[in-house]
């Protein structure tokens, strides 16, 4: 792993809007001084970088070494940019898009109900142009790393295992419905846009991916 390595947004756990998806934090800004939370490892941008077989864990979890998570509870994440330990202080979504967002899932759902699923029809803040930085590239003096990606939303951590509980239990429900296709389909997507009218439900500082 050389010393500036693509960057990786943390934090990875499953999340039932997505039906599947795991979770990954969207950090907003980047700000050294703002909230500042107790020294942590590699605060002096001394400590190297894990090697890849360091980096796996027991049980199949690979822990990404420049990026900490130790300081979520202070609204920080720390991550080596540009071979520099900073902080970066989470951000809330603004109301403006979560507006948007929330309405468009609600169409969206609307026509698959009615309409059933069409695979030419992926526009929408689902298939969203997710950016991380990475590596300076050759030529350029920044390197952003973009890809199009399912993106949605994750309950607020209080919220989160009630969330979760309830999915189960309507899983359960579905499987043993022995509905067709189209009743089943028609089923969710009611479900889930009982989701999307629930604002407050979701966490503001997160949105989730594969």
């Amino acid at each position: 792993m050389n010393e500036n390595p693509r960057v990786l947004l943390p934090w990875t756990r499953r999340s039932f809007v997505g039906v599947g998806m795991g979770a990954a934090v969207l950090a907003a800004g980047a700000c050294r001084g703002q909230g500042q939370p107790p020294s942590g490892p590699g605060t002096d941008g001394s400590q190297p970088a894990p090697t890849a077989s360091e980096a796996w864990r027991e049980g199949g979890w690979f822990v990404h070494g420049n990026v900490d998570t130790s300081f979520l509870d202070h609204g920080i994440i720390r991550a080596r940019l540009g071979g520099q330990w900073r902080d970066l202080v989470l951000g809330d979504l603004p109301d403006r898009f979560m507006e948007w967002s929330l309405s468009r899932r609600l169409a969206k759902m609307k026509d698959l109900a009615e309409k059933g699923f069409d695979p030419e029809d992926l526009d929408g803040p689902h298939n969203a142009c997710v950016a991380t930085f990475g590596g300076p590239t050759r030529g350029s003096f920044t390197s952003l790393n973009t890809a199009y990606k399912g993106m949605g939303f994750i309950p607020r951590p209080e919220r989160l295992a009630d969330a979760l509980g309830d999915l189960k239990d309507f899983a359960n429900r579905m499987q043993g419905s022995g509905l067709g296709m189209s009743q089943a389909l028609a089923h969710t997507t009611r479900y889930l846009s009982s989701l999307y009218e629930s604002p407050d439900l979701f966490d503001r500082q997160r949105q989730v991916s594969l």
